[in-house]
């Protein structure tokens, strides 16, 4: 089992489509790369295997097929995954995460703030709780602070899946490779089985380090009788709340460990948070900066070691297994922390203010910094000091089941070799009746397609695609001809379209500002006279006009009293008067306005996993239409507002379903192996 050699050199060319930037990291296993992916014009995070063996050669790929069928905000998203023709090389292309792992961040600063780590462990164990619910569940086997990435808008991402398993209770491990990192991994580990306790070990012990700045004991030590340290004997300002939650964690035996991660989760939020603080410590550490990270022993204490390692497992297995005591009913789950600290002085946060147009054209030409024309159906003239004003005094969903009409676009990349992975690339556009027959491809491109559209007169589909070597807003007629690059930049990332309810215009997001991110833009329907609507984006994304053409929704990060998590917003349609419709500690996304304009559907992961939810259109009153525990995603309005298509992958593979609008009678309408998803009803 030879590694390879050297580093992939700067400037290497991977498949024509991933140049290498700079090596990021590198372990036993593997390496990680920094590199551009050149045709989309973003970075990735590019993974090569090390090992030659057949059977490390299959876990990596395991791993890919693992990630590819995954999607939650916590964790990385896989978009491509080969092997080089020319050196047989395995590589596997991840969204690239910036921000700073945790073993990095108390190495610089020392121990974390109580209530920013309980934060940051929460949004991990939303992800934990979503990695248990696949089927089988999959396990990570590797939870350690290395192993959670911080992002800049202070979201905790779970990363590194290279000894992921899948479980199945009756059969214990299926596949997976035999790895420990010392401190973390719980007893049944080294050698035995494990399942989704074991991630409930290693993250109470991630947070055991966080809040003390030391590592814990390797559980065979423990076992063999090195006690652990109780946290508030290092760190007496902790609650006892927490330390009795982090010591129930990183029970040896797993039958006294929280059973579930949305056990564990809910039994950290039952005790109010201490204050968190603005800021990070600067300190220097003290005792961790003088314990080994890696796992690196040799000589006389391999031997103390692996022979402590089956004298810790003995004691353990022997040990009476004690009756656990009664479970209280679960306390009511306190918010999270307001406030996410960062590793700098955060400056004082601001209300966003909204660039203050000058006053409206008499002629429709559109220039930078103008308001929209006032055309829009219904006529309006938004203003800087437009406010919202509610309409809504809405009556509960009621509905009745209904024959399935009219037309449904979607995504799938059912035309590709292997039709099973979840790839971004060979996403094309298909569209099929409402009932799910007569499916046809629209679109045909190996660099993959994204968020169709449809114009409120169903004779256009707006898209997103890369084909052109760079992410552009392109248009087509609704059977896939005449199709046409709009926006034509060749060096920002354009996405997101959404029509005007008049067809007139087109909104979308684009980078063209550089390191400003993304902002909202607005052209013709013919792609000229774009201009900026938004002034300091903070990752927007999910752009939706609302029916009356007044506003429009959208989600961000820029708000940083909800931890890190998106939220919906909705602004007037000149960029003015902005509003959080969600305010939740959850991830809140993929907004979907009902035909009248009176409703929100979104997807939410509040409750553990992403679902689909609806709220009137003011914010208020959110409410759970499905409860599965697979993913839902990208909710769509039938024209008469009765119905509303989804994503799902109950059955194994996104495929898209439709109920009823208040969450009853869901049916599958593709049923195909392939990964469908993004659907959108045609008006």
């Amino acid at each position: 089992m030879q590694p390879y050699g050297q580093p992939l050199a700067t400037g290497t060319l991977l498949e024509n489509r991933y140049r290498i930037i700079t090596l990021l990291g590198e372990g036993g296993m593997s390496r990680v790369y920094l590199a551009d992916a050149i045709r989309l014009g973003t970075r990735v995070a590019v993974k090569e295997n090390l090992q030659t063996d057949p059977h490390s050669r299959a876990q990596f790929e395991r791993e890919a097929q693992i990630l590819a069928r995954l999607s939650h905000p916590n964790l990385p998203r896989v978009t491509d995954h080969f092997t080089d023709a020319a050196t047989g090389r395995q590589y596997l292309v991840m969204d690239y995460i910036e921000g700073e792992d945790l073993e990095q961040m108390i190495a610089r600063v020392g121990r974390l703030p109580e209530a920013t780590a309980l934060a940051w462990v929460q949004q991990i164990l939303y992800a934990l709780e979503y990695l248990h619910s696949q089927t089988p569940p999959v396990v990570h086997r590797d939870i350690k602070p290395a192993n959670i990435k911080i992002t800049p808008q202070g979201k905790a991402v779970l990363v590194d899946f290279g000894i992921a398993k899948t479980h199945d209770p009756a059969r214990g491990t299926l596949t997976g490779a035999r790895a420990v990192t010392p401190g973390y991994a719980p007893p049944e580990q080294y050698g035995l089985r494990t399942d989704q306790r074991s991630d409930i070990y290693a993250l109470g012990a991630t947070l055991y380090t966080m809040l003390t700045g030391r590592i814990p004991p390797e559980a065979p030590l423990r076992s063999a009788g090195d006690p652990l340290i109780p946290p508030r004997q290092l760190v007496p300002a902790l609650s006892q709340h927490t330390q009795d939650t982090i010591l129930r964690a990183v029970e040896l035996q797993p039958t006294l460990r929280w059973q579930t991660a949305r056990e564990f989760r809910t039994a950290l939020t039952a005790a109010p948070p201490p204050p968190i603080s603005a800021t990070i410590p600067t300190r220097q550490p003290n005792a961790l900066t003088a314990l080994p990270w890696a796992w690196a022993v040799g000589g006389a204490g391999a031997m103390l070691v692996i022979g402590l390692v089956f004298a810790g497992i003995v004691a353990w297995l022997l040990q009476p297994t004690p009756t656990p005591a009664p479970t209280a009913a679960p306390p009511t789950a306190a918010p999270l922390p307001t406030t996410v600290a960062r590793g700098t002085p955060a400056p004082p946060t601001a209300a966003p203010r909204a660039p203050t147009p000058p006053p409206p054209s008499s002629t429709e030409t559109i220039v930078a910094g103008a308001p929209i024309p006032t055309a829009v159906s219904p006529p309006f003239t938004p203003s800087a000091s437009a406010t919202w004003t509610p309409v809504l005094t809405l009556p509960t969903l009621t509905v009745t089941p209904l024959s399935l009409k009219g037309q449904i676009a979607f995504l799938s990349n059912r035309a590709s070799n292997e039709p099973a992975k979840c790839s971004n690339l060979y996403q094309n556009i298909y569209v099929m009746n409402a009932d799910g027959t007569n499916v046809r491809r629209l679109t045909n491109t190996q660099m993959g397609d994204d968020g169709p559209v449809w114009s409120p007169d169903g004779r256009l589909i707006a898209f997103t695609s890369n084909r052109d070597g760079n992410s552009e807003i392109y248009v087509m007629n609704a059977d896939g001809t005449n199709q046409r690059n709009l926006t034509n930049t060749n060096r920002s990332v354009e996405s997101d379209p959404s029509w005007s309810p008049d067809g007139r215009l087109i909104a979308f997001l684009s980078t063209r500002e550089g390191d400003r991110g993304r902002e909202i833009y607005v052209m013709r329907a013919d792609g000229t006279e774009q201009h900026r609507l938004t002034s300091g984006a903070t990752a927007y994304w999910g752009l939706k006009w609302s029916p009356d053409g007044r506003s429009i929704a959208f989600v961000s990060y820029r708000d940083e009293n909800y931890s890190g998590n998106t939220q919906i917003y909705v602004i007037n349609a000149d960029g003015t008067n902005w509003r959080n419709l969600t305010r939740y500690p959850a991830e809140n996304g993929m907004p979907a306005w009902s035909p009248d304009g009176r409703f929100i559907a979104f997807v939410s992961n509040r409750d553990g996993n992403n679902e689909i939810y609806v709220m009137n259109a003011d914010g208020t009153n959110p409410r759970r239409l499905t409860n599965t525990p697979s993913s839902e995603t990208f909710p769509t309005w039938s024209p008469d507002g009765r119905l509303i298509a989804f994503s799902s992958d109950r059955d194994g593979n996104p495929e898209i379903y439709v109920m009823n609008a208040d969450g009853t009678n869901p049916r599958n309408l593709t049923r195909h192996p392939a990964c469908d998803s993004a659907s959108t009803w045609a008006p």
